[in-house]
């Protein structure tokens, strides 16, 4: 027999597969059905789900925070590139000379917005700036507190002063009570 002449079986044998490849459904894998499952596996196989719906869950909400939190910085820095953009076409060079001039201004109703600021926000802006450099805040206060203290020191020292009358004429008018009250009233 000729090695290039198919024989008859092997011919079929060929059909038979290019069938299947063409379109014969495979068969389908039996299942492993619950009824087959035994109380305890059919639990378990809930709660291994379950762990899973939870982590998919907690994936889900943690992109979904992050994106929110870039979507946030985004906006956040869009808002304070108009900002600087529009105090830099207003002739302010620095954040810090728009706050200066805020401040110094002779404008009235300028002056009183900050002001109002001040009085409104100025502990809390305060607290954000010793927060973010607990420092520099500190110095800040006992510069203005020394500033303070020396003032009020100042008017005691003048308050105490011995006048025409000497030591003795200042010993002789002593009153604690009378002390106390020119004290406040001079030095609160």
């Amino acid at each position: 027999m000729d090695p290039h002449v198919k024989s008859d079986s092997s011919v079929l044998s060929e059909l038979h597969s290019d069938f299947d490849a063409l379109g014969r459904r495979p068969t389908k894998k039996q299942r492993y059905s619950d009824s087959m499952q035994t109380p305890e596996e059919r639990k378990e196989r809930e709660e291994i789900l379950e762990r899973a719906r939870a982590a998919e869950n907690i994936r889900k909400r943690k992109t979904e925070e992050e994106e929110a939190q870039i979507g946030a910085d985004e906006a956040e820095r869009a808002r304070f590139s108009g900002v600087f953009d529009a105090m830099k076409q207003n002739a302010f060079k620095h954040v810090h000379e728009f706050v200066t001039s805020l401040f110094k201004s002779t404008n009235q109703a300028t002056s009183a917005q900050a002001g109002r600021l001040l009085s409104d926000h100025g502990e809390e802006i305060f607290n954000v700036m010793a927060a973010i450099n607990p420092e520099v805040a500190t110095k800040w206060a006992h510069r203005w507190m020394l500033e303070v203290y020396t003032a009020e020191a100042k008017k005691l020292w003048k308050l105490f002063r011995p006048g025409e009358g000497g030591k003795v004429q200042l010993i002789e008018r002593f009153s604690l009570e009378a002390l106390m009250k020119k004290m406040e009233a001079t030095a609160p």
